[in-house]
Order: structure tokens, then sequence, then C-alpha cells
């Protein structure tokens, strides 16, 4: 990343954080659905989303990153 401007490192690191985030998230779900049994399917959702989510939020910054930074090099 060292040749990328600097919003749209930026926006790949804000992106990272938020996908690993996301992933912790589900995996403190996961936890948590192991140790309530009577919540298990519930919770097994909602990790599932937290799982997809952190997906989609980490291709959108990557693909929202390439994009700017392609403007930004034509831009000069």
């Amino acid at each position: 990343m060292p040749n990328f401007h600097t919003w749209p490192g930026y926006i790949i690191r804000k992106g990272m954080f938020l996908s690993g985030t996301l992933l912790a998230a589900a995996l403190v779900l996961l936890v948590w659905a192991s140790a309530c049994p009577v919540s298990f399917p519930d919770l097994r959702h909602y990790a599932a989303h937290c799982q997809s989510s952190s997906l989609i939020v980490l291709a959108t910054s990557l693909f929202g990153a390439a994009v700017l930074e392609d403007i930004l090099r034509n831009r000069r």
C-alpha cells in the first residue's frame, strides 16, 4: 500500500478493521450459541449474518478504494 494515495489507503484500513470486528462478533456469537442451547438457532443465524456482512464490507471497501485510486491517478 505504499503507492496509494491517502484516502484509498484509509478506506482499505478501515474496511479491514470493520471486517475483522464483524468476524470477531461472529466468533463471540458462535461461542455464546454453544453455551446457550435455548438460543442456538437465533445466535447461529446472527453469526452467519455477521460473517456475510464482513465479506460485503471487505469487498466494498477494496473495490471502492481501487476505483478511488484510479480516479485520483487519472486526474493528475
